[in-house]
C-alpha cells in the first residue's frame, strides 16, 4: 500500500467488494492481481486500518474488565460458602464445628484480601498507564475505562475493609467459643 498499489488476492475480494469503484473480474487461479490505488483510497485504508486498533485496544479492555468482574464474583462465592458452612453449624453442642467453620472463613477473608490489595495495585498502574492521545471515539473510551478502574478500585476497598471488619468479628467469636 506504501508504493500507492495493493496486492489483491483470488480470496480477499470480499474488502475490495465493498468499495463504490470496484468492478468485478474473473482472475486465473492463484494469480496476484494489483490494483492501483488513488490518494483517497490510500487514507481510506488508512483509516480502516486506524479504527480497527482502536476497536481492538476498546475489546482488549472490555475483555480485562470481564474478567475483573469474573474475579470478583467468584471471590464473593468462596466467602459466601464459608458463611454457609458457618451457618450449617451454628446452634451445634459441640464448638469444634463451628471454630472450624469460623477459622475456614478467616483464612478465605485473608486470602480474599491479599488478592484485593494485588488487585488494587495493579489498577492503580493501569491508571496511570493511560495516555490520553488518540481519537475523540479512543478518547471517550479511555475516560470510560478510567471510570471502571476507579469504580472497581472502590469497590475493592471498600471490600478490603468489610473483610477487616468481619475477620476482627469471627476472632471475638473464637475467643468466646473457647471459654
Amino acid at each position: 500500500m506504501l508504493d500507492g498499489r495493493i496486492l489483491v488476492e483470488k480470496d480477499e475480494l470480499a474488502l475490495a467488494r465493498e468499495l463504490p469503484w470496484y468492478r468485478e473480474r474473473s482472475y486465473p487461479y492463484r494469480e496476484a492481481v494489483y490494483k492501483d490505488l488513488t490518494s483517497d483510497e490510500i487514507l481510506y485504508f488508512q483509516n480502516e486500518l486506524r479504527s480497527s486498533r482502536e476497536r481492538q485496544k476498546y475489546l482488549d479492555s472490555l475483555s480485562e474488565l470481564a474478567r475483573y468482574e469474573e474475579a470478583w464474583l467468584l471471590m464473593k462465592a468462596d466467602e459466601f460458602e464459608r458463611q454457609y458452612e458457618i451457618a450449617l453449624v451454628i446452634g451445634d453442642v459441640e464448638p469444634g464445628p463451628m471454630t472450624t467453620a469460623i477459622r475456614s472463613a478467616i483464612r478465605t477473608y485473608d486470602a480474599s484480601m491479599a488478592a484485593l490489595k494485588r488487585k488494587t495495585g495493579v489498577i492503580d498502574a493501569k491508571e496511570r498507564g493511560i495516555t490520553n492521545t488518540g481519537s475523540l471515539n479512543t478518547l471517550d473510551h479511555l475516560e470510560e475505562l478510567d471510570r471502571y478502574y476507579k469504580k472497581i478500585k472502590y469497590r475493592y476497598e471498600r471490600h478490603a475493609e468489610w473483610l477487616r471488619l468481619q475477620i476482627g468479628s469471627f476472632q471475638a467469636d473464637l475467643v468466646e467459643l473457647s471459654r
